[in-house]
């Protein structure tokens, strides 16, 4: 698993694990507390499943970017921004939609 996934794990089993709150993960110190090994399991599972779909996760994982979107006039700036996250929240919810043509008819589609 890359670094940055690990890293990304810990932080958040520190947040939402109680009984990793405080774990500090260094090259000496890299077991979890006994009582939080179930949680950790579970959490790291789901984030495995997650990775193995290739599902998109961020706005970068779209099919669609805003070279995509200026050929449909729509400029650089904020809207675009907009747009993309609006997209992306789509594609969260249906990892099937994210295709360029689709998401292209919703962005003509909008309001």
């Amino acid at each position: 698993m890359p670094c940055f996934v690990t890293c990304y794990m810990i932080k958040i089993m520190q947040h939402h694990i109680p009984a990793c709150e405080g774990f500090k993960y260094t090259a000496e110190n890299t077991s979890l507390p006994e009582k939080a090994d179930f949680e950790v399991i579970e959490f790291r599972n789901n984030v495995y499943d997650v990775l193995d779909k290739a599902e998109p996760l961020s706005v970068l994982d779209l099919d669609i970017n805003g070279h995509d979107l200026q050929k449909i006039s729509i400029q650089p700036g904020k809207e675009m921004g907009v747009i993309l996250n609006a997209l992306l929240d789509v594609v969260l919810e249906n990892p099937d939609l994210n295709n360029k043509n689709v998401l292209i008819d919703i962005v003509r589609n909008r309001d």
